[in-house]
């Protein structure tokens, strides 16, 4: 998973740390770095935080050969018994509860909790959380290395529309982040069009683990997630895609998103980042301009015996425990809900039993977009 998606998950469940230190936790935790594999621990387990289980804890466990600090900066060897989680989310959600799943545990952590800022959060998990002398810094220096400051500033607020959202992403990156075609996958530098697709997966009009594409694949998306509208009509929140379609990319095309008739806000090479830039001279030529609109389909007519297949996911839910409800597994909701990733929402529909090869609501995969990227097809499904 990229950091992005990760970054969904602790703004969905990370209601005690800024979502900044958790995710600060999750990178020197599960050893995750842009490019390679997360630890077995992570991995296999989906236990992301190092969470040990204590005898209280009766879920699953796993014992693993680690390394404690003894307080003094000395570390040695032992046998730890960690908990062993059947989601991302599932251990997002109780790595959040760990802080005050216990009146001992509410008072332990009553100085992580009163923490008013990232780095006095980070301060108050040393010594408490972990034994590490140098934890506070390790997290600190995660934080300013992969400027995590930016999703607390994204924290998820049901009152905003997917417009709000997607622009509260580009200006919450202004003056933060740098321009670069090499490394463009964030969360420290964009191009114009990997900055386009980060605030559209944020916004929701893309799903989670959607590659970051170029001006190509948004071209590719017209008549599906983008409708062609005349310059006259644009207004805050749409796009506009510039270069020859079929040679738009490189330096040869340019995005972005239209704040207001008069003004775009954009990656762009010449201001080394994220900046704010009256239209006109700046969007690039020939330029074409998009209205953006969500993903839709219509589910087909329910026989009244299968209406017990399909559950209505409610807030607090996260797959482990949707699976246990319904005495299947993890893989299992995966497979028959065509899912990419462990964020789900309150509101969403899950198929919670095997369907069958006669039943009239079998979950068919709908290819609502498809794009080439990198000699590879990417189509981007829902059950419908």
């Amino acid at each position: 998973m990229q950091l992005n998606d990760f970054a969904a998950l602790a703004q969905q469940y990370s209601k005690t740390l800024f979502p900044s230190v958790t995710l600060a936790q999750l990178i020197l935790e599960s050893g995750w770095a842009p490019g390679k594999s997360l630890s077995t621990l992570a991995t296999r387990y989906r236990n992301l935080f190092g969470i040990k289980a204590g005898s209280a804890w009766t879920g699953k466990t796993i014992e693993l050969n680690t390394l404690e600090d003894d307080g003094q900066g000395n570390l040695y060897p032992i046998v730890g018994r960690f908990r062993w989680y059947d989601s991302y989310a599932e251990a997002f959600q109780d790595h959040d509860a760990l802080f005050t799943s216990t009146p001992f545990l509410t008072r332990y952590y009553q100085t992580v909790r009163d923490a008013q800022t990232p780095e006095a959060q980070c301060q108050a998990l040393q010594g408490t959380y972990a034994t590490d002398t140098r934890y506070a810094a390790k997290l600190t220096r995660l934080i300013n290395q992969y400027n995590l400051i930016q999703y607390d500033s994204l924290k998820e607020d049901t009152s905003m529309t997917a417009t709000d959202r997607l622009i509260h992403w580009f200006t919450s990156c202004l003056g933060k982040v740098t321009y670069s075609m090499q490394n463009r996958q964030g969360p420290n530098s964009y191009d114009c069009s990997s900055a386009v697709y980060s605030a559209l997966i944020y916004a929701g009009y893309l799903p989670q683990g959607t590659p970051l594409g170029n001006t190509e694949t948004l071209y590719q998306l017209e008549g599906t997630l983008l409708t062609p509208i005349h310059e006259s009509q644009i207004q805050r929140g749409d796009l506009f895609i510039s270069g020859f379609k079929g040679a738009s990319t490189g330096a040869a095309g340019h995005t972005g998103v239209v704040l207001s008739p008069e003004e775009i806000i954009h990656c762009t090479y010449s201001k080394n980042g994220i900046a704010k830039t009256p239209r006109r001279g700046w969007t690039g030529q020939p330029v074409h301009y998009y209205r953006l609109k969500r993903f839709e389909t219509t589910a087909p007519a329910q026989a009244q015996s299968t209406k017990a297949s399909i559950y209505t996911v409610q807030a607090g839910d996260y797959l482990g425990k949707i699976a246990q409800e319904h005495g299947v597994t993890v893989a299992d909701l995966y497979e028959w809900n065509q899912l990419t990733s462990d964020l789900i929402h309150p509101g969403q529909e899950l198929r919670v039993l095997k369907p069958t090869a006669n039943s009239v609501t079998e979950a068919k995969p709908v290819a609502l977009a498809t794009f080439s990227l990198d000699n590879k097809t990417y189509h981007i499904i829902q059950a419908s």
